[in-house]
C-alpha cells in the first residue's frame, strides 16, 4: 500500500509537502471565512477563486514549457519562498488589525501565478524518482496526503482563528518555507536532457500531442466537467453554512473536514487498490454522477449531519476521479512532453474550478444556494451521460505507453492556498 515511499527523495518530499499542505488548508479556511463574514456576499468568494484559479490556468500551458526546460527542482524552491512572502504579509496586515477582503484578493493573484509555475513541475517528474511500476501508487499516495491534511488543516486553523487570524497566514508561510528547505537538500536524480525549440513551439507540440488523440481530449473534457460542476461543494461552503444550515465558524470547519475525511477515504481505497488498477479514465463517469446526484441532495437538505455526509461522498467521488484521471494521463504520455499534456490537464482543473465558483456566485444572488446546488448537480449528471454516449458513439480507445525515467525530482501533490 505504501511501496512509493521506499523510494528516499519521494518519502522525503511527501512528509515535507504534508506539512505545506496543512498550511495551505489553514490559509483557505481563514480567507475565505473573513472574506465572507466580512462582505456577506458569495459573489466575492467566487472573485477570489477566480483571480487565483483562472490566473493559475491562463499561465499553465507557459508553466508546463517551462518545466520542460529548466530544473524542476529550481522551479519547485523559487515559487514556495515567493508564495511564502506573499502570504506573510496577510500575516502581518492581520496582526496589526488592518486585513481586507482586498489583501486577500491581491495574494490570491500573486500566488495564482506562483501555482502555474509549481503545478506542471510537480505533476512532471513523479515517474523519474518512483518509475512506472510505482507510479499509481506514488499518485494515491500523494492524494492521500494531500487531503489528510485537508481534514486536519481546518480543525487547526479553527483553533488558530481563536487565537488570532494572523496565526493561520503565518503558520502557511512557514509552511511553503518548510517545503522549499527539503527540496534544498534532499538527494535528486540529474536532470534529463532540456528542449531546446523555441518556447511558442514548444507549447504547440504539447497542444498537437492532446488535440491529435481522442481518449487525451476526453480526459481534458472530464476535467473540466468534474471541475467547473464541483466547485461550489469546495467554495461556497461559507454561502451554504450561512443561508441553508444557519449556523457559524465552527459548522464551516466541521464541513471541511468532511470533505476531508470523504477525500481521505477515496484516497485510501485508490492507494490500496493502485496495483491493480486499469488506468482507463472512462470508468469515472460513475464517480461524477453520484457526485451530481449529492449535489442535488445538498439543495433539498437543511440538516447539519447529513450535508455532512454528502459532502463527504461528493469528495470521494471527486478525489477518486481527479486521480484516476492523472494517472491515465501519466501513464498515456512519454517523458519529452509530460510537462505540457500535464499543465493542460491542470489548467482545465483550476480553470474550471474558477469560472465553476465564479459562476456559483453569480448563481446565488440570482436564485439562492439551494438552486444554485441542484443546477450544478443536474448539469453533472447530464453532461457525463452525453460525454459517455460520445465516446461509445466514436469508439474511442484509451492508449498507454511506457513511462520513461527521466527528470530531477519527485513531484510533490498540488498545493491548493
Amino acid at each position: 500500500m505504501f511501496t512509493a515511499l521506499r523510494h528516499p527523495a519521494f518519502a522525503a518530499l511527501w512528509v515535507g509537502t504534508f506539512a505545506s499542505n496543512l498550511g495551505g488548508w489553514m490559509h483557505n479556511f481563514a480567507s475565505r471565512w473573513i472574506i465572507y463574514d466580512i462582505t456577506g456576499d458569495a459573489w466575492m468568494l467566487g472573485l477570489d477563486a477566480l483571480l487565483s484559479g483562472l490566473t493559475t490556468a491562463v499561465l499553465l500551458p507557459w508553466g508546463g514549457v517551462l518545466a520542460d526546460r529548466v530544473s524542476r527542482r529550481t522551479i519547485l524552491i523559487t515559487g514556495n519562498v515567493v508564495a511564502a512572502a506573499s502570504v506573510a504579509t496577510l500575516s502581518v496586515a492581520a496582526a496589526a488589525d488592518v486585513l481586507q477582503p482586498t489583501h486577500i484578493l491581491a495574494v490570491s493573484l500573486v500566488n495564482g501565478v506562483v501555482n502555474a509555475m509549481l503545478v506542471p513541475a510537480n505533476q512532471a517528474l513523479l515517474p523519474s524518482v518512483v518509475g512506472k511500476e510505482h507510479l499509481s501508487n506514488a499518485i494515491a499516495l500523494n492524494s492521500l496526503q494531500f487531503n489528510v491534511a485537508r481534514v486536519i488543516g481546518p480543525l487547526l486553523a479553527l483553533t488558530a482563528y481563536w487565537l488570532g487570524t494572523a496565526w493561520c497566514f503565518g503558520l502557511n508561510a512557514v509552511s511553503f518555507l518548510v517545503l522549499a528547505v527539503v527540496l534544498v537538500f534532499i538527494p535528486l536524480p540529474k536532470p534529463a536532457h532540456k528542449l531546446k525549440e523555441p518556447p511558442l513551439r514548444s507549447l504547440a507540440t504539447g497542444l498537437r500531442t492532446v488535440g491529435s488523440r481522442g481518449d487525451l481530449r476526453g480526459i481534458l473534457v472530464l476535467v473540466v466537467l468534474a471541475a467547473m460542476c464541483s466547485a461550489p461543494v469546495i467554495s461556497m461552503l461559507p454561502a451554504y453554512v450561512r443561508a441553508v444550515l444557519r449556523t457559524d465558524v465552527a459548522v464551516f470547519a466541521d464541513l471541511q473536514a468532511a470533505f476531508g475525511v470523504g477525500s481521505v477515504v477515496g484516497a485510501v481505497w485508490l492507494t490500496w487498490r493502485a496495483k491493480r488498477q486499469e488506468h482507463g479514465p472512462w470508468r469515472t463517469a460513475v464517480l461524477l454522477a453520484v457526485l451530481g446526484v449529492c449535489e442535488i441532495g445538498l439543495a433539498f437538505v437543511g440538516r447539519y449531519v447529513l450535508a455532512g455526509v454528502l459532502i463527504a461522498v461528493s469528495a470521494a467521488m471527486l478525489i477518486g476521479t481527479m486521480v484516476q484521471l492523472g494517472a491515465a494521463n501519466q501513464h498515456a504520455v512519454s517523458d519529452d512532453v509530460r510537462g505540457r499534456v500535464m499543465s493542460l490537464q491542470s489548467l482545465g482543473f483550476r480553470g474550471g474550478q474558477a469560472l465553476g465558483s465564479f459562476a456559483a456566485g453569480w448563481l446565488i444572488a440570482a436564485v439562492g444556494v439551494q438552486w444554485m446546488f441542484a443546477t450544478y448537480g443536474g448539469t453533472l449528471v447530464v453532461g457525463v451521460l452525453l460525454l459517455v454516449a460520445v465516446v461509445h458513439a466514436r469508439g474511442v480507445t484509451y492508449r498507454t505507453m511506457g513511462v520513461e525515467d527521466a527528470g530531477d525530482v519527485a513531484a510533490p501533490a498540488e498545493r491548493d492556498g
